[in-house]
């Protein structure tokens, strides 16, 4: 910066804008030129030199030139003015055509003024501080800078601040001071003179500059000026300078001596060394020990019972003052066996509160001794505990804990001593101790006095603390009884309010004075939960008199829990401590509720029960308040979602309440709260589970891959699982599947093709939830199924022949078209088959039989399907179907006859037939037998249950016929003889063989005819298999029968036919022989239960023409037994009268025993 005698020459700020712009071009122009280093120096001087010239700056060619020229330095508060000049003027250039700008933002027209064609003036008063703006003289029309100004707006040297002078060890005087933003550069200078005649003159300034350049400056004894320490006084004088003026300050009286800092003391050490005392050793550092005013000495001290940084002082006042041998005797340390930390430092006397040295320290340990104090007691302080053993008891001791800092040793215990009523001393066999208490276990009911001693390893403390306890049970009615119902009220302020009843002494009599109350003591001591549990923190007392029943304490922390306990006392006798039985803050509940648990548990409430102590003194309960939410197994106390409360009114005698609406498979911290007429109290936070529960439905199902026969699905987890997912279960049209839970996608296999498909899936833990969300979709386009043989139709004497067919059974897409293979002999009539869409039939010509052979055709279709990618879908050929070629001539007299007589063979088997049928209605009808009722038919007396009926000797037995003789069609009439019941005859059994194969192998049997001489009667009810005894079921059996026909639900075979009637066995059911043939008779059946003719039959419902549908595979079913009824209706389909059977079977392939049904 330029002095302020150059202002008016140009600026070297803005001259160095110019100057920067013109070298930056003349270097481009040199580089372009590619001159050698040298030559380019030399170019550039040649370019420059022009800048000493004259012009705006420097001699550099402008338009014109600003007034004053270069820097402008202003104070604030100063108005700013600015002339610009242009050097030449035309209609283009003038000074109308003027502006300024403070660097890009342009000012505004009102702060210039033409003054002529040429000249503009900028005027802007009262100018803020500013340190770096650039104002522009710019021409409009060309957009050209004429010139610039750069403007400092600042303040005259202002006086520094925090001016400190510290001369260290009395060697060295160093001055610091801050300074103000100026916003323009500023210096200081500092000097001091001496106090005294003469000395005024000496001015003596800073040695060096680090007063200008750091705002410091340090005389010591190797600087010129020197530092003069041998005057207390000195004047110090601050001068400033800027751009804007130069300012010399009011010079400063300085008391120098005060200001002087010692070194710490040197050689500090500590000699002999006890439990309470130490002696300190020092000396004071050079050349303090010769400063005139002296030195003030602190001694200071500080052990670990003390809070941090904390010290304790030691009296100094009588110091002796020897500076190269300082000696203090410490007779006052408090602790023994404790590290102490003790420090040493030095002051002028002359200076105030602070000024003091670096401290000196020194660490010493006291020694160690034997305890000196036993811990205090009271008479109360002990406790009764009724264990198992009624004979027994347990004896709480509890004392004021020994600080730490008294131990004054190592291995510090309490030492404890039983002393009988005799003297003797008792051992100790069991006990548990801690530091304010000790649990001595299984003492008699006698008195004990208990001995407590303080000890260490170097011995135990001379008088011990003693606790007289009194007989337990047999000292009544002497013995001194707690108060009752001792409670404590809390206040916001930290007062606690202990109220409790007076002991109850009844019967007492005449002796009640004998043992009369003096006082009560009340216990209190800090313990992390406000229930009767042990202490553990120290116990504390205090006594009041025998007429209170309430005391205030105020706690030491009201942020701490504190538990309280009180005991009666007599003059030599105390009934020991009593806890608080609950705790009532002021106007609130805050304790109370006891043995809160969980009563049941479900998947969306929780039944909690409790127990609800102090009501005497909580006043009208309104209702209890359930707070709860939900949690991180893993973080408890850490809710997922705000608290709930759910409220449960009651009053004192509810004892049970209900969370409702929770969330399964959920873990929930809860907490149960008392609401009186004082407002909610606190309870304990409990914790629980809730049970699993149906999930709620899978999200988002979705198929992703479609075949023709596959359908693959996903689908996401449900939102909240309530329980582990066992597995899902995968709905669709066709079924369900089961999906392990550990999977959230499968696919669905072998299904039809283009078949639409609803699928939803479910999600199950214990139950299962609902459906997801239902999508259709639809199989792709598959190949048809087989179609039927074809259908062929023509006239007589045409050549045509219309083929026709029946769709697929399963279409597996649209069917396109259909294709018609047509064959002559195995040679395909045409190169191509038929094409057939739309229509199920196709016109084909056959051609005229040539030769003496007829020609045969045969004919075959399918269906074909495009599926989605235009590929053809081909379903398996049809079987064929053939047809004779067309003959044009009549037909010969050969055919005629054939024909005639296939007529009338036709015509005489069914007149036939139906003549014999009507011949075998007859013959049954008449010989119906006479049915009398039990005890009339002399029969049931002739016969026993195991004797033989006679047989009829006009009818032939199953032994008499011969199967060699029988033929296909033949019929007869056989006599079965069976054991049964009195009331049941011999009944004849007409076996009709229709067709049989003479295989002896396990072939199916062909049921064709004859079926019109079944009788059907009787109508099954829902469950029963025929209600009225004699009846059998025709069947199907899926697996062939046991040995025993009840396990095969009464199905047997007809193969070899075992007519067997018996009431054994259970249910009615008879026993037959592997593939027998079992008929059951209902166990109601009486001798009235003969069955109909087949004229009674018939007469109410005709004859099937057909085999009812469950006997085309040769099976019987037994009926299932019932009540008698009455024959219903004939549309009972297969059932039928076991008086008119007719079966058909192979012939028998081994004998057996019992009778068998031959051919006939």
């Amino acid at each position: 910066m330029l002095p302020p005698s150059k202002r008016g020459s140009p600026g070297f700020l803005s001259s160095l804008r110019l100057v920067s712009d013109e070298a930056t071009r003349g270097i481009r122009l040199l580089k372009s030129m590619a001159c050698s280093e040298t030559v380019c120096l030399v170019l550039l001087a040649v370019l420059l030199l022009p800048c000493v010239s004259s012009g705006c700056m420097f001699g550099i060619p402008t338009l014109g030139a600003t007034y004053p020229a270069g820097d402008i330095f202003l104070e604030k508060g100063q108005s700013l003015k600015i002339t610009c000049k242009l050097d030449e003027v035309d209609n283009v250039t003038n000074a109308n055509k003027i502006f300024f700008t403070d660097g890009n933002e342009r000012v505004p027209k009102r702060f210039v003024n033409v003054i002529d064609t040429s000249t503009a003036k900028l005027s802007i008063p009262n100018m803020t501080l500013t340190n770096h703006s650039v104002y522009y003289c710019r021409l409009q029309t060309m957009d050209k800078v004429v010139c610039l100004n750069q403007v400092v707006v600042g303040l005259k040297p202002q006086e520094p601040q925090n001016v400190t002078c510290i001369s260290k060890n009395w060697e060295t005087f160093t001055c610091k001071w801050d300074k103000v933003d100026h916003y323009t550069p500023t210096t200081y200078t500092i000097l001091y003179t001496l106090a005294g005649r003469g000395s005024r003159s000496q001015l003596l300034r800073c040695p060096t500059d680090s007063d200008k350049r750091n705002n410091t400056c340090t005389w010591d004894f190797s600087t010129s000026p020197i530092y003069r320490t041998a005057h207390e006084f000195y004047t110090i004088t601050l001068a400033g300078y800027n751009a804007l003026g130069n300012v010399t300050f009011p010079p400063i009286r300085y008391h120098h001596y005060a200001h002087v800092i010692p070194r710490p003391p040197e050689n500090l050490r500590a000699q002999n060394v006890t439990s309470h005392s130490v002696t300190l050793k020092w000396a004071v550092a050079y050349p303090m020990q010769i400063f005139p005013p002296g030195l003030i000495t602190r001694v200071e001290f500080r052990h670990k019972w003390i809070p941090e940084g904390q010290w304790i002082t030691v009296n100094t006042t009588n110091l002796p003052y020897n500076p190269v041998n300082m000696t203090l005797h410490i007779t006052n340390l408090p602790y023994a066996h404790t590290n102490y930390t003790i420090r040493v430092q030095h002051k002028s006397q002359k200076a105030q509160d602070k000024g003091y040295s670096e401290p000196a320290t020194v660490n010493i340990t006291t020694k160690s001794e034997k305890p000196t104090a036993s811990p205090k007691v009271d008479m109360g302080g002990f406790e009764n505990e009724k264990p198992n053993d009624a004979s027994l008891r347990n004896i709480y001791l509890y004392w004021e804990r020994i600080p730490e800092c008294l131990y004054n040793s190592d291995d510090f215990e309490y030492q404890i001593e039983i002393e009988e009523e005799s003297g003797a001393l008792l051992d100790i066999v069991k006990a548990d101790k801690t530091s304010s208490y000790i649990k001595i276990k299984g003492l008699l009911h006698d008195a004990y006095t208990f001995k407590i001693y303080a000890r260490n390893n170097l011995g135990v403390a001379d008088a011990p603390s003693v606790i007289k306890v009194p007989h337990y049970k047999s000292c009544k009615p002497f013995c001194i009884k707690g108060p009752l119902a001792f409670t404590k009220i809390e206040y916001d302020d930290g007062v606690t309010e202990l109220s409790w009843n007076e002991p109850d002494t009844p019967g007492l009599g005449e002796l009640s004075g004998l043992l009369p109350i003096v006082d009560y003591t009340i216990f209190w001591c800090e313990n992390s939960k406000d229930k009767a549990f042990q202490c553990t923190g120290s116990m504390n007392w205090i006594r009041v008199p025998a007429n209170a029943n309430w005391h205030n304490v105020t706690i030491p922390d009201k942020n701490r829990t504190y538990q309280f306990a009180i005991s009666a006392n007599s003059k030599n006798q105390s009934s020991g401590l009593s806890w608080t039985v609950c705790t009532v803050a002021h106007d609130k509940v805050i304790e109370g509720l006891t043995q809160v648990g969980l009563s049941k548990v479900g998947s969306t409430f929780l039944e909690i029960s409790w127990n609800l102590q102090c009501s005497h003194r909580i006043g009208q309960v309104l209702g209890y308040n359930f707070r709860y939410c939900p949690i991180i197994p893993a973080q408890l106390r850490n809710c997922k979602e705000p608290s709930k409360v759910q409220f449960v009114p009651g009053d004192a005698n509810t004892e049970l309440g209900n969370i409702t609406g929770l969330m399964p498979y959920t873990a929930y911290m809860y907490n149960l709260t008392v609401l009186s007429m004082g407002g909610e109290g606190v309870g304990e936070t409990e914790f629980a589970t809730t049970l699993e529960a149906a999930p709620e439905p899978p999200r988002d199902l979705k198929a992703t891959y479609v075949t023709n026969s596959t359908i693959h699905i996903s689908w996401f987890p449900p939102a909240r699982s309530n329980g582990n997912i066992k597995y899902y279960e995968v709905n669709y049209t066709l079924g369900t599947t089961k999906i392990d839970g550990i999977f959230t996608s499968t696919g669905l296999y072998d299904l039809p093709s283009f078949t639409n498909m609803s699928i939803y899936v479910r999600a199950c833990t214990i139950a299962c939830s609902n459906k997801s969300n239902v999508i259709m979709t639809r199989t792709l386009i598959g190949t048809p199924s087989k179609i039927d043989m074809v259908h062929l139709r023509r006239q007589l004497n045409e050549s045509n022949v219309k083929v026709s067919w029946n769709e697929p059974v399963n279409r597996a897409g649209y069917i396109d078209f259909y294709q018609l293979w047509v064959e002559e002999h195995g040679k395909n009539v045409s190169d191509t088959p038929y094409t057939v869409s739309n229509q199920t039939n196709q016109l084909v010509s056959i051609p005229d039989c040539s030769g003496d052979k007829p020609l045969v055709y045969t004919f075959r279709v399918r269906a074909v399907n495009k599926d989605e990618y235009n590929q053809s879908q081909y379903g398996p050929w049809s079987d064929p179907r053939e047809e004779n070629c067309y003959s044009s001539g009549f037909p010969s007299t050969e055919v005629i006859t054939v024909f005639t007589i296939f007529a009338a063979v036709i015509l005489i088997s069914v007149v036939w037939c139906y003549g014999k049928r009507f011949w075998i209605c007859l013959e049954k009808m008449r010989n119906v037998p006479v049915e009398l009722p039990p005890g009339l038919d002399p029969s049931s007396q002739t016969f026993a249950p195991t004797q033989k009926s006679p047989l009829d000797s006009s009818k032939p037995t199953p032994e008499d016929i011969d199967d060699s003789e029988l033929t296909e069609g033949d019929s007869t009439q056989v006599q079965v003889h069976v054991e049964m019941d009195p009331v049941d005859a011999v009944r004849n059994w007409q076996v009709m063989p229709d067709k049989f194969t003479p295989d002896q192998s396990n072939q199916q049997i062909e049921m064709l005819s004859c079926m019109q001489t079944y009788c059907k009667i009787g109508e099954a009810n829902t469950g029963d298999m025929a209600t009225t005894g004699p009846y059998i079921m025709l069947g199907e059996q899926q697996q062939p029968p046991q040995e025993n026909n009840k396990g095969s639900n009464g199905y047997v075979t007809v193969e070899q036919v075992d007519l067997m009637l018996s009431r054994q066995d259970s249910n009615g059911y008879s026993a037959a022989p592997p593939n027998g043939f079992m008929l059951r008779k209902g166990s109601t059946s009486t001798a009235d239960e003969t069955p109909s003719s087949c004229s009674s039959s018939t007469s109410s419902a005709p004859a099937s023409p057909t085999m009812p549908q469950a006997a085309l595979n040769g099976y019987a079913k037994v009926g299932d037994p019932g009540p008698p009824a009455p024959p219903k209706s004939a549309n009972s389909s297969g059932y039928v009268a076991l008086g008119d059977v007719n079966l058909s079977f192979k012939p028998p392939q081994h004998e057996d025993e019992t009778p068998k049904i031959k051919q006939c």
